[in-house]
């Protein structure tokens, strides 16, 4: 699916399958309905050319290695419904400037979730009343930055 450049979902859909849109390197813009509860594992893996990535508020689960290797992504927003985050989800998102994460309490993540991502120039957005929580939680406090959303 090299030559896909935008999806849209029916509402009908409640979950992304394993691989389902792997390696889409012309991928720009995905616009996932709020059926959605879980995006499974290398979902959008490897689509190079999506730069920012809007998780719906239905979303409670993200899938392993789910967004790696998407290399032209700069802004993640995760909504505060995600408790938990697969291992290497964002791994290998080498443009990675800034996340957004609106979980007051700290989702569940594998193993190395931003693994060759340079985090320690990136800043993490996070609720005000969670930011201790994210600095002292392993994966996410090693951003360079981590304040408190507006």
């Amino acid at each position: 699916c090299s030559r896909l450049t935008s999806i849209t979902s029916p509402e009908s859909v409640t979950s992304i399958g394993g691989s389902a849109f792997s390696g889409c390197s012309s991928l720009t813009s995905i616009n996932i309905p709020e059926s959605v509860t879980s995006i499974g594992d290398y979902a959008f893996s490897y689509c190079s050319s999506l730069t920012s990535i809007n998780i719906p508020e239905s979303v409670t689960s993200i899938g392993y290695a789910a967004f790696s290797g998407c290399s032209g992504l700069t802004s993640i927003t995760i909504p505060e419904s995600v408790t938990s985050i697969g291992g290497y989800a964002f791994s290998s998102c080498s443009g990675l400037t800034d996340v957004y994460c609106y979980a007051e309490d700290v989702p569940i993540t594998g193993i190395s979730m931003f693994n060759n991502t340079p985090i320690s120039s990136a800043t993490l957005h996070v609720p005000a009343g969670s930011v201790s929580a994210y600095k002292a939680a392993s994966l996410w406090k090693n951003f360079g930055s981590i304040v408190a959303i507006e």
